[in-house]
């Protein structure tokens, strides 16, 4: 195997509390013009994404050959599959030195900017000639051992290993950010949560604030046609909901403690109010006490000391690091990751961070990953667009359409639940398509500032539409666009020289440890990967063209 690749890949080688005051984001005059008024002065254009040319102008043929003959490796679904293995015995049959030079004449030189600093320089450049900004993503992984923990996790999911080596992470992020600053005048850094604490306890917070949430939908009247926004609990179907769990309060106590969750006085509870009451980590949720051989169990879930310190630890590490990107104009993008660590991360961007940092509405520094493969997506935007709202800050979110499918997948049907995710890839697109309109129509009114992740052509023209739509600029920052580095040259050059924020998400690392994330990145994009024929295309049309000279 480790043949099939240097024979066919020869010619390529010639990146915690939650105020409920009302307090809305000020919109200064200028970014309220910038917004609507200028882009009415901006010409929409009906962009050219064929235009081979244009777009790979500043591509060398070598670069070209080398993004043709990887995409073409990598639409054999059985290379992908096996990839793992084929690094691993070439490797072993080249040693270091030689497997090294391999990899940066093929998939590490495609999709990784470089091993430090000084090597991402020309990458950089060459994005900043065809308008296009850096996302910096440390991109370096271990490969996961064999154990408990370690199987509820994958691409990109950091090992937990003490909490100095968390520390050691939270440095390279820092480094990441400074980078960023030093290169780019509007970057962004890209960071996972699952790097600055114990992934098991991301877990166990998510169980917590689900937890948390359902507990909120037993007792009031939600339902899926009203939804968590217009649900309340009143104060009797609170003491008939805590009398049905046994706990043991007297009703007193009961009334006293509805009243005090009770913040706004309108007499019934608010899920925004339940949520800030019952915060992960206090000593609140002990009063959910059942009695003693009850056999109903409550909801709500209690952080032990240990873990209560072990959420201060990731909240300190993330607000360092939310500290430094603001004080050195850099933007924070916090990737999604699994569903049962998104709750956590999610809790932490956007109820903890976005509070403190994101109260500019000029120029958010925090954006958090929603992931529209997800059915629940739209609940989530709501929420948290509500909770902007309320908290008077300028939510910042990056769409994306998502990367564990098969991992949620076979993960629903091990446990037995069922997946949270779309069962096709229509699903996920029409869901991608809907929220993409919503969102846009939300920028216009100035509640947020949003990152169109894809590389889907006919996403990205929706976007412009609906941009032209609602006399969105397509140049003060409010909608951006972002892609990964390597991919989908053709639509971010194009949308970069014709003045449009556009965005690259650059890894770089040492060779030896970026290798398992390109090749869990092949595997779980493989499906994007397949369909990238157009692309392959549009890349050897090109180089025919530079041959025959026209």
């Amino acid at each position: 195997m480790s043949r099939f690749l240097v024979r066919h890949l020869r010619p390529a080688c010639s990146r915690l509390k939650l105020p409920l005051r009302e307090r809305p984001v000020q919109l200064s005059a200028a970014h309220f013009l910038s917004t609507r008024g200028r882009a009415k002065e901006e010409h929409h254009q009906t962009l050219d994404f064929s235009n081979a040319k244009e777009a790979f102008q500043s591509v060398s043929s070598r670069e070209l050959w080398r993004h043709y003959l990887v995409f073409k490796a990598f639409s054999y679904e059985w290379l992908v599959d096996q990839s793992q293995e084929i690094i691993f015995w070439t490797r072993k049959m080249l040693g270091r030195r030689l497997f090294s030079r391999l990899m940066k004449t093929t998939v590490y030189g495609q999709f990784v900017a470089g091993e430090d600093v000084d090597s991402i320089l020309p990458n950089i450049a060459k994005l900043k000639d065809n308008g296009v900004r850096p996302i910096l993503d440390y991109a370096t992984e271990e490969d996961i051992p064999d154990s408990k923990e370690a199987s509820r996790v994958s691409a990109r999911t950091y090992v937990y290993k003490g909490e100095e080596k968390c520390d050691q992470m939270m440095k390279h992020f820092l480094s990441c950010i400074n980078t960023t600053a030093d290169v780019s005048d509007d970057g962004f850094a890209a960071i996972k949560l699952t790097g600055l604490g114990r992934v098991e306890f991301l877990r166990r917070l998510s169980e917590v604030l689900v937890g948390t949430q359902q507990l909120f939908e037993a007792l009031s009247n939600y339902s899926s046609e009203r939804g968590l926004l217009e649900a309340r609990i009143t104060e009797e179907s609170f003491h008939r909901g805590l009398a049905n769990m046994e706990v043991e309060m007297k009703q007193s106590e009961v009334s006293r403690l509805f009243h005090e969750i009770d913040t706004d006085k309108s007499g019934c509870l608010n899920v925004f109010e339940w949520s800030n009451h019952f915060q992960p980590g206090k000593e609140l949720h002990k009063i959910f006490s059942t009695k003693k051989g009850s056999k109903v169990q409550p909801l709500l879930g209690l952080l032990d000391k240990d873990e209560v310190e072990q959420m201060n630890s990731v909240v300190r590490r993330a607000r360092t690091l939310a500290e430094c990107a603001q004080d050195r104009g850099v933007r924070l993008m916090i990737d999604a990751e699994q569903t049962y660590f998104q709750p956590a991360i999610r809790h932490v961007a956007v109820n903890v961070l976005m509070p403190e940092f994101n109260l500019s509405a000029s120029r958010p520094v925090v954006y958090n990953t929603v992931q529209c493969y997800l059915r629940g997506a739209k609940t989530v935007l709501e929420m948290d667009l509500e909770l902007s709202r309320l908290s008077g800050f300028c939510y910042g979110v990056k769409l994306v359409r998502g990367a564990y499918m098969e991992q949620e997948n076979k993960l629903a049907m091990t446990k037995g639940y069922t997946s949270p995710i779309w069962p096709d890839k229509k699903g996920t697109d029409d869901n991608y398509h809907s929220l993409l309109e919503w969102l846009l129509e939300q920028v216009h009114c100035g509640k947020l500032h949003l990152m169109v992740a894809s590389h889907n052509e006919s996403t990205v023209r929706l976007a412009i539409q609906m941009m032209q739509k609602y006399d969105i600029s397509k140049s003060n920052g409010a909608v951006v666009f972002g892609q990964l580095l390597g991919m989908c040259n053709h639509v971010s050059f194009t949308l970069g020289q014709h003045g449009y924020g556009v965005y690259k998400y650059v890894p770089y690392g040492p060779v030896e440890e970026v290798v398992p994330y390109l090749i869990r990145r092949a595997q779980e994009n493989k499906g994007m990967l397949e369909g990238a024929k157009r692309e392959r295309e549009l890349v050897k049309s090109e180089l025919k063209r530079r041959r025959l000279g026209r």
